[in-house]
Parts: structure tokens; sequence; C-alpha cells
């Protein structure tokens, strides 16, 4: 099952790769009119070409979970936008201590029920659950002050299209290079983990 999902990412990110090495020759054609830093620019697409890299494997992690086509693309498109959005819903939805503490519970909460829909156990989920909430009750009653703004900070750093910006304003990003993989490496591997549990229930 490995095989094949390596495969088919494999395939897509080809595919994904001719409209970017298109992109690619547009600055080389500008240099014959003026100064274009290629540096900047061909940095810009390798973070182009890995974010685009990181949301289709989030997309096929999503689609792993349903064999319902229609289904999946619907939340992939609700995910996306979740993304895209999520640094400003943040900054709206939680700048106060408690509201930081209430959006890392809603995240708990998703986390929970997704660690019980992959183990198949509502027990394991609900466990995990009640351990990270009591730990994120624990460390704000603790230091409450920390939470001021927390939820936005984490969101900001997390950002998929915040680490693209980086890039964009002429920062080549190790870090961002390393999250990327990341993401493309823990989602590969949960949807190995979700077609192989569906294959066997």
């Amino acid at each position: 099952m490995t095989q094949v999902v390596i495969a088919k990412y494999m395939a897509l990110m080809v595919v994904f790769l001719v409209p970017v090495a298109i992109m690619c020759i547009y600055p080389l054609i500008l240099t014959a009119f003026g100064h274009v830093y290629l540096p900047v620019v061909f940095g810009t697409m390798l973070a182009f070409y890995l974010m685009g890299g990181a949301l289709i494997a989030i997309g096929m992690f999503v689609s792993s979970l349903t064999d319902n086509q229609a289904v999946a693309a619907g939340i992939n498109f609700v995910i996306m936008l979740v993304i895209y959005f999520i640094t400003d819903l943040s900054e709206y939805a939680a700048t106060t201590a408690v509201g930081s503490l209430l959006a890392l519970t809603v995240v708990v909460i998703l986390f929970s029920v997704l660690v019980g829909f992959m183990t198949k156990s509502v027990f394991s989920g609900f466990t995990i659950g009640v351990v990270l909430e009591a730990a994120l009750i624990a460390f704000f009653t603790i230091r409450r002050g920390s939470f001021e703004g927390l939820f936005p900070s984490l969101m900001n750093k997390l950002s998929i299209f915040e680490r693209f910006y980086t890039f964009v304003q002429g920062v080549f990003d190790i870090t961002g290079i390393v999250y990327f993989l990341s993401i493309i490496g823990v989602c590969l591997f949960l949807t190995v983990q979700s077609l192989e549990k569906r294959r066997w229930s």
C-alpha cells in the first residue's frame, strides 16, 4: 500500500511540476528586458512547488478517509479555505487568553476525533482528548498570561501560506522547506494508515 500511495503522489507531483516549470521560463525571458533577481524568483518557485505538494498530500489524506469522492472534494474545499484564512480568522476569534483556550480546546477535540477515527477506538480518542485538555487547562491555570494572543501566534507559525510568503519577501527559509516536507511526510503516512485500515476492516 505504501508503494501505491507514494507512486500516486509522485504522479500528481509530476503533473503539478509542468505548470511550475512553465512559470520558471518567464523570469528568464524578463531578464532580457530588465533586472530580475533570479535567486529570489526561483527560491519562491521552489517554495510554491513544495507548498503545492503539501496541499496535495493533505488532499490525498482527506480523500483516503471516504469512498465518496464528492464528499472528499467538498471536505477538501473547506479545508483549503480554512488553511488559507486560518491566520486572519484566528486573530478575530482568539486574541484574549480565554479565547485562545477555547480555540485550542476545539483543536484538541478535532484531534481526538481524528485519533478515534484512525484507530477505530472511541476510548483511545476520548482518552487522548481528556489528557490533552487536562494539560491545556493546567497550563492555562499556571500561566494564564502566556495565552494572550497564543492561538493567533501558533496559527501564524503553522500556516502553510505564511511560510510561503516568507519566500516571496526574498528570504530563503530553510525551516519553511523542512516544514513543507514534514507535512508531506506526515500526510502520506496517515494516508497509508487510513487505506490499510479500510482495506482490512
